[in-house]
């Protein structure tokens, strides 16, 4: 199935740009085109799912970021992510990026339990920090 949805999206998209979408791209008769013809090979096709404009970029949940992600049909997000997996943009440098994020929400979900608890931070409960 990737294989072949992989090749639908090349096959119409052949210089679409993965690294930075503009949302005015995604919505060409084409797309539409394209996108109706997935009804039946991918699941809930029409379902609205958050994409990420950039590859390189995180998203965080917040209310700044929402410039940073476009609200797609489920279709148009497989073929785009399908491709970014398949054409190498979550290579290495993207894991690296993953795992400081990774890291980030473990420090921040740590910095939540020491304030819940009281605690200062430096482990001998005087709250002096």
């Amino acid at each position: 199935l990737d294989a072949h949805v992989y090749s639908k999206f090349r096959s119409n998209f052949p210089i679409f740009s993965l690294t930075e979408i503009s949302p005015p791209t995604l919505n060409s008769p084409l797309w539409r085109n394209v996108l109706t013809a997935t009804s039946g090979t991918i699941e809930d096709f029409n379902f609205m799912t958050l994409l990420r404009n950039d590859v390189k970029e995180m998203f965080w949940m917040t209310e700044e970021s929402s410039s940073k992600v476009g609200l797609v049909p489920r279709s148009q997000f497989v073929m785009i992510e399908l491709a970014r997996c398949k054409e190498g943009y979550y290579d290495l440098g993207f894991r690296r990026v993953l795992r400081r994020f990774e890291l980030k929400r473990a420090g921040d979900e740590l910095r939540k339990c020491v304030s819940s608890s009281g605690g200062d931070g430096d482990g001998d409960g005087d709250g002096d920090g």
